[in-house]
């Protein structure tokens, strides 16, 4: 993710306090449940989606990307998708119309630019050293994943390349696992306390409402379902400054 420069942001009927710590936090006024308009600066070059972070998205929120309507990704980490290009350097509003009413909601003004091309390399660079010994599970309400993989290494952390979402299980060798968010956007599992050799690998979709959503991410975005451990390597990103 590339940390965008926001220049400026407004309120509309919502009051602001900001607590030591430099955190806003905003309350709904005169019956209304507000907006925030961002202004930002596009980054340079390359195809990308707009990220506003998982602490800034409530239900039945709505986002305008300079007054035309985009839809939150339900299960791509919270991304705005396709987000208009016009150069490096130009300026683009970004306006959030909250749809409940908020009080001492903790806004981050922070927002962050996905490149799909480096996204797409990095799938790539994934799937070619990866274990493709999968194979497609599904009933009436779950669908998924299973197959075998070898661990080589101790204390290693195992990638799936599919959108990390909150609704997928894994089990390795029938054991259920914590699966978390692996380099930002993939659904992974840290491999503590599993011994060398093969081991089975099940990732379970257990949500019935979006199951077809889902299945038609998969074939969206490829077909993602390959499987690579990696070192544990983690860093995390700095935050953007913000200006008002």
């Amino acid at each position: 993710f590339i940390p965008l420069e926001i220049t400026n942001y407004q309120l509309a009927n919502l009051s602001y306090t900001e607590d030591e710590w430099g955190r806003v936090r905003l309350t709904s006024t005169n019956g209304n449940a507000g907006s925030v308009t961002i202004t930002f600066k596009e980054p340079a070059g390359g195809n990308y989606n707009l990220y506003v972070g998982d602490k800034n998205t409530l239900d039945n929120t709505i986002y305008y990307v300079d007054n035309n309507r985009y839809e939150l990704s339900s299960y791509w980490h919270k991304g705005l998708r396709g987000v208009a290009k016009n150069g490096y350097g130009s300026l683009h509003t970004l306006t959030i119309n909250f749809q409940n009413l908020l009080n001492d909601f903790e806004f981050i003004p922070e927002l962050y630019a996905e490149d799909i091309d480096v996204l797409g390399e990095y799938i790539a660079a994934i799937k070619a050293q990866a274990s493709m010994n999968l194979k497609v599970i599904g009933g009436r309400f779950s669908y998924g994943l299973e197959g075998t993989f070898t661990v080589t290494k101790e204390n290693q952390a195992l990638y799936f390349t599919l959108p990390f979402e909150k609704y997928f299980k894994v089990y390795i060798d029938g054991k259920a696992m914590k699966s978390e968010t692996m380099l930002n956007v993939f659904i992974g599992t840290r491999l503590t306390n599993i011994g060398l050799g093969e081991h089975t690998i099940k990732i379970v979709y257990t949500d019935t409402s979006f199951i077809f959503g889902i299945i038609a991410t998969f074939v969206g975005i490829g077909g993602l379902v390959g499987i690579i451990i990696f070192e544990k390597k983690y860093k995390k990103k700095e935050k953007p400054s913000v200006s008002e």
